[in-house]
């Protein structure tokens, strides 16, 4: 019985020296990839600190981040001839992309509710106006139900310093241009939606909770101290009063009456009042009941191969680093804002 004791206990203590040199393994891998990437980071960074011009797709770089993939026309990659792409029969707004011998430059971008990708999208417009002189136009495929105000209007914004740079711009939609979506679409030449997408919402939304009623029956007395009484209006634990109702209605039909100044000044043709209550449609019912939301029915990608049938396309990306997800993106995080602010600073000095 003791030998067969002592033989488990060999057995155990073995099997504990394998896991811990295994365990010991695995930490110093994690390290060395946690190196690699740090490394990577630094090389990568620093790299694009100094080069501003691409040799391999010869556009100006203005952001070390930003990746041009270029997808080369198809009418020189077929052998034997063109293939020809039929134009939508149902196309209203002539379609300037397919007549460039420039390459067309092509961003996308996919919303939440507090279009957390405006910023990226920003660098890659700057990308875009840097080389207006080399593109021959620009399409944005958008997908996003909508969301803050401040948000999607400096989406909205954004697009529209494409349309002020002198850049035919596209806007597809393949799932939802809706409310802030629909908002950040509007400065666009061209609106293509594929027939199902959800299209509209123009208006303003608030729902909250107030909790006001509930915490004074607990004996629980909120207090908000303001200086000027419009500084705030109803909030989650303020008193709903008849007077602070109206003041915040008054603040989101002011924000309506903005968002119907938008609309009416890029698409001029449209029934405000029809299509600015807040309802949406299918960009096909749009298009059938003559709303003028939508300029032609078809996906991104349909778009995208015919204007590729004749013209480049350069696809401008963020590039993604696998070392900047999770929780090593607090290190690598922090690691690109200090390398960001020495390159600012060197460039100060220079």
């Amino acid at each position: 019985m003791a030998e067969i004791i002592s033989a488990i206990g060999s057995f155990l203590s073995g099997a504990y020296a394998l896991l811990h040199g295994a365990m010991i393994l695995v930490l110093i891998g994690v390290f060395i990839m946690v190196g690699l990437g740090l490394l990577g980071l630094i090389a990568s960074r620093a790299k694009g600190a100094t080069k501003k011009f691409s040799k391999k797709h010869g556009f100006f770089h203005l952001h070390d981040s930003t990746s041009f993939d270029v997808s080369s026309a198809i009418n020189c990659r077929i052998e034997g001839g063109f293939l020809a792409a039929d134009p939508a029969d149902d196309e209203t707004v002539p379609d300037l992309l397919c007549a460039t011998d420039k390459p067309v430059a092509v961003v996308k971008f996919d919303g939440d509710t507090m279009a957390t990708g405006r910023k990226a999208m920003s660098r890659l417009i700057d990308e875009v106006i840097c080389n207006k002189a080399k593109f021959g136009g620009a399409i944005v495929v958008v997908g996003s139900p909508g969301g803050g105000v401040a948000e999607y209007g400096h989406c909205y914004a954004e697009m529209l310093r494409i349309r002020n740079a002198g850049i035919t711009l596209t806007v597809c939609v393949d799932t939802y241009a809706a409310s802030g979506g629909y908002l950040m679409s509007l400065p666009a030449n061209k609106i293509v939606a594929a027939p199902f997408s959800m299209v509209g919402s123009i208006g303003v939304v608030s729902e909250f909770l107030n909790f006001h009623d509930f915490l004074t029956a607990l004996g629980i007395k909120p207090m908000t101290l303001t200086a000027g009484e419009r500084k705030r209006t109803l909030t989650p634990f303020g008193e709903v009063t008849p007077e602070k109702e109206e003041a915040y209605k008054a603040q989101l039909a002011a924000i309506h009456t903005q968002f119907k100044a938008v609309v009416k000044r890029h698409r001029p043709n449209v029934d405000v009042d029809t299509v600015c209550n807040g309802d949406h449609w299918t960009a096909q019912e749009a298009m059938e009941r003559n709303l003028g939301l939508v300029d032609e029915i078809g996906t991104s990608s349909e778009y995208l191969l015919r204007v590729n049938m004749t013209s480049n396309l350069v696809y401008l990306t963020e590039k993604a680093n696998p070392f900047e997800k999770g929780l090593l993106r607090l290190i690598t995080g922090g690691l690109d804002h200090a390398l960001a602010r020495i390159a600012e600073r060197c460039h100060r000095i220079s």
